[in-house]
């Protein structure tokens, strides 16, 4: 790694642990929100009538209060037949077939464990990438994390040769359309500053990569 990967591999570092903490609680309640509602919901309900339920139209994905945002598990549950049939998936029988507490417990716990650290994982990877792809040849001087009470955050940088930058972070957990959890990244770069002491305006990533990195 060079030098800037490992100053920013570092600082990274100490600040995913907090939101690692903050991810998972945000995971475990959105799904324990959808497990509560929706086992009461379709017990002794055919998987058509489930299906339909949950997602208030038979043909198209439209999240309803007791969806919870999260259309892809919902449309991960159910299998088409090949005569237009609803039937339960694994996957349902997995998350929604009521089990005792400890039991349900577990199966959550076991999940949100898994995805937060893969989140940690590519948190460090996409944010390290974004951050030196836009230094360039200098050397990072100093940084700072700033967090919010929420899985945002603001990145900031001071180079060398007095140049300095803001990157603001967010944190977006999204489910596919087979049900597979993903995680995007969102940055933002702001407060610009060249090392001749002019600021950039209107900083975006292909602008800071093609003009700050060759300041």
């Amino acid at each position: 790694m060079t030098t800037n990967e490992n100053i920013l591999t570092a600082k990274l570092t100490e600040t995913v642990e907090e939101l690692k903490v903050k991810y998972a609680a945000r995971l475990t309640a959105a799904i324990n929100g959808n497990f509560e509602r929706m086992t009461e919901a379709v017990v002794g309900m055919t998987a058509k009538a489930a299906r339909v339920y949950i997602c208030g139209d038979q043909n198209t994905w439209h999240p309803t209060p007791g969806h919870s945002g999260f259309p892809g598990v919902v449309n991960s549950l159910f299998t088409e037949d090949n005569n237009g049939e609803y039937r339960y998936s694994d996957r349902f029988v997995d998350w929604y077939v009521p089990v005792d507490a400890d039991t349900a417990a577990a199966k959550v716990a076991k999940f949100v464990d898994t995805a937060t650290e893969n989140f940690a994982t590519s948190f460090l990877a996409k944010n390290t990438k974004k951050v030196t792809g836009v230094i360039g040849d200098d050397t990072i001087k100093s940084i700072s994390i700033r967090l919010h009470t929420d899985l945002t955050g603001r990145v900031n940088v001071e180079l060398t040769n007095g140049s300095r930058f803001s990157m603001t972070f967010d944190i977006i957990t999204k489910w596919s359309s087979r049900g597979t959890m993903f995680n995007q990244f969102p940055t933002r770069f702001a407060n610009v500053r060249f090392a001749d002491g002019s600021k950039m305006k209107n900083p975006s990533e292909a602008k800071m990569k093609r003009e700050f990195a060759n300041s």
